[in-house]
């Protein structure tokens, strides 16, 4: 997006802001009724409202009001909220009261959240089986981070790695890159050409902007479907705040961060407007991050300027030279700089009908690739000079645009008590800009992502302590790959260059239906389990193949993957402070257009496509247990042991072509030739323990280790991004 469009675009949001805090204000009315938290007097949003017919029943909104015109005056509300004790009142009473109602928190166990990404409502954390740990505004306000991927490493359980760092690829129970699922505000963020390598995606979502992320552990494609075979992170970006009449319609936030180690310079500014019936939220945050400087303390075994920038490229009289580092410290190719846009609409025509518009854009400069940039070796007849493979290797602006439009419904009168219907459009950029050291071809390869998905999530009590929740998704990825190199000596273009993917378009379409139980059969005793059937199906097309001969006729990818899979789990408390809980599932990835159609180098390797008719989803068998044990609400201990049994898995394996070559001259170099295929079984074991303390009314303490242990059964080796033993103490 160029900047006259950013300039457009911003234009836009500011006059939509201006359009709405133009809107008529609906009348104070006096049935208006108030839920306030009893300790602390605070407003409590999303609190469940009823009378004893259920023929009225209303949700408070960020305010903690809602409206109790339409109940009669004779009658008797129940208030109830998780973690609040429920309380019932005659419409008498709360007039008397002035409409205000108090609700005094229960005894709530240490360590305990409200959560929506396991089933799409809002549940205790302590009811669902899974294992889900949540990070709020006030914890990313306090940790203050850089990004979202430094956002997930301070949780101590998700690990990430990174080669840039403009990076960030997290690590969820020895699962990486797409086979872990991001999801923003409901909308997956997985797309067709999401690979199995590192992804440095999770650092396009503006943690200044979220109000919390949900991290789930384990398989979770009952509601999800695939790509979720290590975990589930569900980002929630701020919601706009409706505002009563009479309150302040306007909210400012500004931010600002300088950070030394790589000369960070953050602004970060949201505004939100609100009156009864309208609100709007417009985020804006500007990063710019220089060079990273590394420590130099150094553990006694690394080898001499382990971690040093020796040298580096610079284009000098147009040659390419090797210079020496002044400062080996400083990782000379990692600067870089990052725009992210957000502007939320929200609009309530009616009592129990909430429209929003969600926007949202996300982009950078150029982002070396580091990893790539210190790639060489010294040469033999100068120690003081290097060999270097590539003069430049940038991911081009990284773009991620997205529009989604949603409808929450109440009704308890049809065949749900609550829905959410979702219409969404993504537009991916991503731009792969690469040249050797001392070559005068300049090579670009362009990648664009459209997605559109429509789902709908709805629930139902069916009988006392019975939900069904159940749905359906529809999807669809278009992507469009090209690719130019530049004479850099004439200036001149030409399309003598291999598209990354498929050069006459690929597309993937996936449909879903699932339905999901929870139930409370006994005191204490929560039972979920559910069953999704999927269907996804991927078309691509070679139109040139020339650099490639492809093993498909005439050119041509056409497969589908239908996958069915179930889950099954139970939530126990067990009185005086113990919880157990445990889950037996299965997952599966459909193969994308990354798995079967990509042509890329890397290492000395060359992977070109694969026979569509050798490849089928990836799947996983997973159980897992959980032990908490709450010591008078002061201090919480869990620990959690998990199993997961990987089969059909989409590995590299060295292959050859038509002709029996087993090398393919690309970018420059002959590599070994290697294709995907489903060839791997592997197991995954590990154990996770926390220790949460609240020491005093200011200070606690949180402590956890996780260790986790993967075996490729096939290759008789280790299985890779396997991270080592890691945790964290923080008070």
């Amino acid at each position: 997006m160029s900047i006259k469009e950013i300039s457009l675009l911003v234009v836009a949001v500011l006059a939509s802001v201006f359009t709405y805090a133009n809107d008529p204000v609906i009348p104070f009315n006096e049935n208006i009724v108030t839920v306030l938290d009893a300790d602390v007097n605070d407003p409590l949003p999303g609190v469940n409202i009823y009378n004893i017919s259920r023929s009225f029943t209303a949700f408070t909104n960020e305010k903690g009001q809602a409206d109790i015109s339409e109940v009669a005056p004779n009658d008797t509300l129940f208030f109830n909220f998780v973690a609040y004790d429920e309380i019932k009142m005659s419409v008498e009473d709360i007039r008397r009261g002035y409409n205000r109602i108090y609700l005094q928190s229960s005894s709530v166990v240490l360590g305990e959240y409200v959560v929506y990404g396991v089933s799409k409502r809002m549940e205790r954390s302590d009811d669902i089986p899974p294992v889900v740990e949540v990070i709020d505004s006030k914890e990313v306000q306090f940790s203050n981070p850089q990004t979202s991927a430094d956002m997930l490493a301070n949780t101590g359980s998700v690990f990430v790695q990174k080669s840039q760092m403009g990076g960030g690829s997290p690590i969820i129970r020895g699962f990486e890159a797409n086979k872990i699922l991001i999801v923003l505000d409901g909308v997956r963020m997985n797309n067709a050409i999401y690979r199995a390598g590192h992804l440095q995606n999770v650092i396009s979502i503006d943690n200044a902007t979220l109000d919390r992320t949900e991290i789930v552990y384990g398989p979770a494609s009952i509601i999800y479907g695939s790509d979720a075979l290590g975990g589930v992170m569900h980002f929630y970006t701020k919601m706009p705040k409706y505002h009563a009449e009479g309150d302040k319609k306007w909210e400012t936030n500004l931010m600002t961060r300088f950070a030394s180690a790589n000369l960070e310079k953050t602004a970060h500014a949201d505004i939100n407007f609100g009156n009864e019936k309208w609100a709007t939220l417009l985020s804006v945050s500007y990063s710019d991050f220089d060079d990273l400087l590394a420590g130099k303390v150094k553990h006694p075994d690394h080898p001499e300027n382990y971690g040093e920038r020796l040298f580096y490229v610079s284009k000098i009289d147009d040659r390419d030279t090797v210079l020496q580092n002044d400062n080996p410290f400083r990782q000379i190719g990692t600067s870089y700089g990052r725009l992210d846009v957000t502007q939320k609409t929200r609009f309530k025509p009616h009592k129990d009908i909430d429209l929003m518009l969600n926007l949202q854009y996300s982009t950078t400069t150029d982002v070396p690739r580091y990893d790539q940039l210190t790639q060489g070796d010294f040469t033999e007849d100068d120690p003081l000079s290097y060999d270097f493979k590539f003069a430049e290797w940038n991911y081009g602006p990284q773009s991620r645009l997205m529009a989604a439009v949603s409808a929450d419904i109440d009704s308890r009168d049809n065949l749900f008590d609550e829905a959410r219907i979702m219409a969404a459009f993504q537009r991916i950029d991503e731009d792969r800009i690469t040249r050797n050291f001392d070559n005068i071809w300049k090579n670009y390869r362009y990648e664009k992502v459209n997605v559109y998905s429509v789902n709908a999530d709805l629930n139902k009590q069916v009988l006392p302590g019975v939900k069904i929740l159940y749905g359906a998704e529809f999807t669809y990825n278009k992507v469009n790959s090209t690719a130019l190199r530049e004479d850099l000596s004439t200036g001149e273009f030409d399309n003598r260059l291999p598209t990354r993917y498929p050069d006459g378009g690929s597309n993937m379409t996936g449909f879903a239906v699932y339905a999901n139980t929870n139930a409370n059969i006994h005191k204490g005793l929560n039972v979920m389990g559910g069953i999704r059937y999927s269907y996804i199906a991927l078309s691509a097309r070679f139109i040139d193949t020339t650099f490639v001969r492809v093993p498909y006729a005439n050119g041509r990818i056409n497969f589908s993957t239908p996958a069915l899979t179930g889950s099954v789990g139970m939530a126990w408390d067990m009185g005086k402070g113990y919880h157990v809980h445990a889950v037996a599932s299965n997952a599966f990835r459909a193969p994308n257009v990354d798995d079967v159609g990509k042509i890329r180098s890397k290492n000395g390797f060359v992977t070109i496509p694969t026979p569509s008719e050798k490849m089928v989803a990836e799947k996983s068998l997973n159980a897992e247990i959980s032990l908490a044990k709450n010591f008078d609400n002061k201090v919480r201990l869990s620990g959690t042991y998990f199993y997961t049994y990987l089969f059909d898995a989409i590995v590299q394996r060295r292959d050859s072509l038509p002709n029996g070559d087993v090398t393919l001259y690309y970018d420059g170099a002959f590599d070994t030739i290697q294709t995907n295929i489903n060839a791997g079984e592997a197991f995954i074991y590990g154990t996770s323990a926390s220790l949460l303390a609240d020491l005093n009314d200011a200070l606690r303490l949180r402590a956890s280790v996780n260790y986790t242990f993967g075996h490729n059964i096939s290759g008789g080796s280790p299985l890779a991004h396997i991270p080592p033993l890691y945790g964290l103490v923080k008070l």
